[in-house]
């Protein structure tokens, strides 16, 4: 079945395709909707990075024959402080570069027309450095249910 669910994972998958393809950002953590509790990390959050974070945060589903959407936020973060890890500017754009190249996800999925939008976060978090993008993706169509019922 195609849902948002299922296309954060597909966008996930790509990602961890594009930094395995460079060796230097093999070792970046990949997460779904949310960071994992810092506990996990025994309460030191820098572990976590650097970081990509795909999360699911608005969708449409239209009653005209327009295609469903789905809007997914792709969040990075490094730790600046680390000199091996990229800037948060170098992961957004070997991101935008990999989805505007590709365009088609998983056989069902389709980066739609609209703007991708990225932002880099102010310089209040030092010595951890944030950027986000936005992107709509195209669903497939819900098929209807046309049998009766009696």
């Amino acid at each position: 079945m195609s849902t948002p669910i299922d296309l954060r994972r597909v966008i996930k998958n790509e990602i961890n395709i594009i930094f395995q393809k460079d060796y230097n950002y093999s070792n970046i953590n990949i997460f779904e909707q949310k960071l994992p509790n810092p506990r996990k990390y025994e309460n030191d959050e820098s572990k976590i990075f650097p970081f990509v974070l795909i999360s699911l945060e608005e969708g449409s589903i239209p009653s005209t024959s327009d295609k469903p959407t789905t809007n997914l936020f792709i969040c990075v973060g490094v730790n600046q402080d680390d000199e091996s890890q990229p800037e948060a500017t170098v992961l957004l754009e070997r991101i935008i570069l990999y989805l505007k190249e590709n365009v088609y996800f998983g056989d069902k999925y389709q980066l739609s027309d609209k703007e991708i939008k990225w932002k880099i976060g102010e310089d209040e978090a030092e010595p951890f450095e944030y950027g986000v993008i936005e992107a709509e993706f195209l669903m497939p169509e819900i098929e209807q249910n046309k049998s009766l019922l009696i």
